[in-house]
């Protein structure tokens, strides 16, 4: 598993989505794959920042057929899938997760929680 800190502004999003590329292209994960799991590495990313609280995470592992991220931060309130309405502007990144993700969810642990999602390979 690799780890990287994530600072508390969107600004950060741009290398955090390089980091995810980077570390999914050194395990030779498939274009496709890769790219999908870099869009919903974002979507948590940019939730944490703009919902949750410092510190923020991102992890990625790739085992068992499986690529794993987990974003990590400090705040104990869990994400909600909701169902936005066409005329709002954000509230669709967990639902894009949930929709295009194997396998998703979220841990509360301590200070802080972990929303995580799996793409089978």
């Amino acid at each position: 598993m690799a780890t990287r800190a994530v600072g508390n502004d969107l600004a950060e999003l741009p290398a955090a989505r390089k980091w995810v590329a980077d570390f999914l292209s050194a395990q030779g994960i498939p274009t496709k794959l890769a790219q999908l799991a870099v869009v919903l590495a974002d979507e948590l990313v940019a939730n944490a920042i703009t919902h949750g609280a410092p510190p923020i995470e991102i992890s990625l592992s790739t085992t068992a057929g499986i690529v794993r991220c987990e974003v990590a931060d400090g705040s104990n309130t869990i994400p909600a899938l909701n169902i936005a309405d066409p005329t709002e502007i954000s509230g669709r990144g967990i639902q894009l997760v949930a929709k295009l993700a194997n396998r998703w969810g979220t841990s509360v642990a301590g200070p802080g929680k972990r929303v995580w999602f799996e793409l089978d390979l």
